[in-house]
C-alpha cells in the first residue's frame, strides 16, 4: 500500500507497506483520524511506554514515534493513498517538528458519576530544563 511515513525529526517520505510490515514496525497498532480526508494514521499505541520520541502535534496532543498515513476505503479497509493525498500529506509533514530533550510525563485521574467511572490519561513531553518539580506521576525517559 502506498503510504506516507512520518518519523520524528525527519521530513515525511512516500513508502510502500503491507499490513504485516505495519505490525512489525509499529507493534501494537492504533489508528487516529484527525483529518477530514478518508485517511487513518497508523501508530504505536504503546509509543510512550516504548520510549518513542515525540514526533508531531495534533489537536494539542503529541504523537510519539513514527506513524503511517493510509487511505481508508468506504468499507473501512486500509488501502493505498491516491497521488493527490500522497502529495497533500508529504507537503503537510515536510518540515519536522522540533522537541527539546526531555521525558514523557503521564498522569491520570478518575471521573466518577452516579453510574460510571471514567479514567482519563494525559501525557505530555516535559523538557529536561523546564524546572518542573518531580512528583509521583509516571515518567518515561526517551
Amino acid at each position: 500500500m502506498k503510504s506516507v511515513l512520518v518519523e520524528p525529526g525527519k521530513p515525511a517520505i512516500l513508502t510502500d507497506i503491507t499490513s504485516r510490515e505495519l505490525q512489525e514496525k509499529l507493534g501494537f497498532i492504533s489508528f487516529a483520524y484527525p483529518f477530514d480526508d478518508s485517511v487513518a494514521i497508523a501508530h504505536d499505541d504503546n509509543g510512550i511506554a516504548n520510549g518513542r520520541l515525540p514526533n508531531r502535534t495534533f489537536n494539542g496532543e503529541i504523537m510519539p514515534g513514527p506513524f503511517y498515513i493510509l487511505s481508508v476505503s468506504p468499507d473501512g479497509e486500509l488501502c493505498s493513498l491516491s497521488p493527490d493525498l500522497c502529495a497533500k500529506y508529504l507537503t503537510l509533514f515536510s518540515v519536522p517538528e522540533s522537541f527539546p530533550p526531555g521525558k514523557w510525563k503521564i498522569s491520570s485521574y478518575v471521573e466518577e458519576t452516579k453510574h460510571t467511572a471514567t479514567v482519563h490519561i494525559r501525557s505530555e513531553w516535559v523538557p529536561h530544563d523546564s524546572g518542573e518539580v518531580e512528583n509521583s506521576e509516571s515518567e518515561v525517559d526517551a
